[in-house]
């Protein structure tokens, strides 16, 4: 027997070949670098999520839920501002819809600007509106005050008496809380102070709830229809709530006996265009109220009933194609063309309520308006606001026709 081709009796035996090893490291090696991979893939990911969902919840406003949005204008409608923490801004963003007056305890003017799809963060929300209170001789933003106050058209109005802004939308239905069509704000805190829900409060009429908000041109407020059918008007310079009745009997009977002044153009039979100033005087019933300041429209057809007794006042001067744009106990501005062609010059002319004429601005002092837009004017103390509609605004001295100040839209 040959000794090298057999194990010796009783030695160890190694029944495990060193290729088998060799494959178990490498598939042991795999498995780990595997794990490896993952762990870098599934860190890498959770970093991209995150990112991801701060940058959404951050850059995309439209991504919000109706019931999200509707928190987030609850807390912007309403906000608790300190003095020392008021909401700045150094740009007004949006579309410019309307601008009210008033006046701050320093008595400067400041200008209350509501903006439609004003910017909000890095993105424009076209359901939040913006109210800007801008100091126009500063050039300062004082305050911003975002809501859905989703203004535009004949749908609201802008009003100021006595301290007080108030914004008010037009609704066919008042249908819960989240809808807020009606807001008072301290024009001196710049504060809200009154809003739908707390109005609604105040009256033991309208505990049935609001049906509509409406317009009355003849009337410096709005009409209110409840959900039992019954329709109130309030009126905001006497803070009263009226039945219509009401409103109508203290409208057209207390009024009847109390007679004003009117200041009216008339044409000039037989002429081209030539408008001479007449002044009438007749009951305050027969004219509307365009301002708490006791300036008025007029009732057009009423002109001819009531010429028989007007005073012509100022006969030397003609105002051609002339427009009444306000009047009060002081004085009278008439917008008109200087000659009869409808081309020629349009001045603003200021006079006093015994036709002497105080001051006269020329065209390319006022935005080069034009005649048969509806400009607006307003007086504060001893400043007249002239509006001209879709380019801006411009201040004068009541007296002397100096200007102030202007804001461009």
């Amino acid at each position: 027997m040959n000794s090298d081709s057999s194990t010796p009796t009783g030695a160890p035996q190694n029944h495990t070949p060193y290729t088998q090893l060799g494959k178990k490291d490498k598939k042991a090696g795999c498995i780990i670098a595997i794990l490896i991979l993952l762990l870098v893939i599934f860190i890498i990911g959770t970093i991209v999520f995150s990112y991801h969902l701060l940058t959404k919840s951050d850059d995309n406003d439209d991504s919000l839920t109706e019931i999200e949005l509707r928190d987030t204008i609850s807390k912007t409608v309403s906000p608790k501002i300190e003095e020392d923490t008021i909401t700045t801004s150094d740009k007004i963003t949006g579309d410019i819809i309307a601008v009210t007056e008033t006046l701050s305890e320093e008595n400067k003017i400041q200008l209350w600007i509501l903006a439609k799809g004003s910017k909000t963060g890095r993105t424009v929300s076209p359901a939040l509106n913006t109210i800007y209170i801008y100091e126009p001789l500063e050039k300062k933003i004082l305050k911003t005050i975002s809501g859905k106050f989703m203004g535009s058209g004949q749908n609201f109005r802008f009003y100021c008496y006595d301290d007080k802004v108030w914004f008010v939308k037009s609704i066919d239905s008042w249908k819960d809380d989240s809808d807020n069509p009606l807001n008072v704000f301290d024009s001196k805190t710049m504060n809200e102070i009154l809003n739908t829900k707390s109005f609604v409060e105040k009256y033991d009429e309208l505990s049935v709830g609001i049906q509509s908000i409406t317009f009355d041109n003849r009337l410096t407020g709005f009409n209110i229809t409840t959900k039992d059918g019954k329709k109130y008007v309030y009126k905001i310079k006497d803070d009263k709530l009226l039945t219509e009745k009401e409103w109508y009997d203290e409208k057209n009977y207390t009024n009847e006996k109390i007679k004003v002044y009117y200041y009216s153009l008339m044409p000039e039979p037989h002429t081209e265009g030539r408008m001479l100033l007449y002044r009438l005087y007749v009951p305050k019933s027969k004219i509307a109220e365009s301002d708490f300041n006791d300036s008025y429209f007029w009732d057009t057809f009423l002109q001819n009933f009531y010429r028989k007794g007007a005073k012509e006042i100022a006969p030397d001067k003609v105002y051609f194609r002339g427009n009444i744009l306000y009047q009060d106990k002081d004085v009278i501005l008439i917008l008109h063309n200087n000659e009869a062609d409808p081309n020629s010059e349009i001045k603003l002319t200021c006079l006093d309520t015994d036709g002497e004429e105080l001051w006269v601005k020329l065209q390319s002092e006022l935005f080069d308006v034009k005649l048969n837009s509806k400009h607006k004017v307003r007086r504060i103390d001893n400043t007249i606001i002239f509006k001209a509609k879709d380019m801006g605004i411009i201040a004068f001295d009541f007296k002397t026709g100096e200007k102030l100040w202007t804001f461009d839209y």
